[in-house]
């Protein structure tokens, strides 16, 4: 099978990054193909590497497939990095949510897979591990916005924008936009009645219709 030639470019020199490389090479042939029809040696070439250099980098075509759901293909070390050098926590989290929304569509092909390859025990695992990720890093960047909120409401707001945003194998998605509203609401709920301001919060966010969580 003839591969389309992708423009070079100097690959990532660290191992997440030339993964992360490797996956986005590899994801319109998942897409076009399914997890059962393409091959290893299809992939490999979409990467311009042979089947054993593609497994120095992933153990297997699974391993490939599921990336999106681990805590390296969500990319939670590099944003916690970002999320230390920016002061102002709400800037962050509105750059967790545009990188979240920008991700949706290759998450959708993810689950597809994941329910082609017949191993949600492999998906399930991975995915804590990447929900338990973000809860962290979300629940200190909305307790650093608003103070006032305690331990359980932030389990709570974690919770409440991981389901918003993680949907499920055969749940309609919303559009975008109706996504970002919807998340949007949730913190805005849980944020401005924890002390902060309202003004400040729709600063950053704008405004939005009333959906507010108590």
């Amino acid at each position: 099978m003839a591969i389309r030639e992708t423009p070079a470019r100097a690959p990532a020199t660290d191992g997440a990054g030339r993964r992360r490389e490797l996956f986005a090479l590899t994801l319109p042939l998942f897409a076009r193909l399914g997890y059962r029809e393409v091959t290893l040696k299809e992939l490999a070439e979409a990467c311009h590497l042979s089947p054993a250099s593609l497994y120095h980098y992933f153990p297997s075509k699974l391993d490939l497939a599921l990336y999106p759901f681990t805590v390296e293909g969500q990319g939670c070390d590099e944003f916690e990095t970002r999320a230390r050098l920016e002061p102002d926590p709400l800037i962050t989290i509105r750059a967790w949510l545009d990188l979240a929304i920008a991700g949706m569509p290759t998450m959708e092909i993810a689950k597809r897979l994941a329910m082609e390859a017949d191993r949600s025990d492999v998906t399930a695992a991975a995915w804590r591990a990447a929900v338990a990720r973000w809860r962290r890093i979300l629940g200190t960047l909305a307790q650093q916005a608003a103070p006032q909120l305690d331990d359980e409401r932030i389990g709570g707001l974690a919770e409440a924008l991981m389901s918003v945003l993680s949907g499920g194998p055969g749940r309609v998605r919303p559009d975008p936009a109706t996504i970002r509203t919807q998340v949007v609401a949730v913190l805005r709920g849980y944020l401005v009645p924890a002390g902060l301001h309202p003004a400040r919060f729709d600063a950053t966010f704008g405004r939005t219709a009333a959906a507010t969580i108590e």
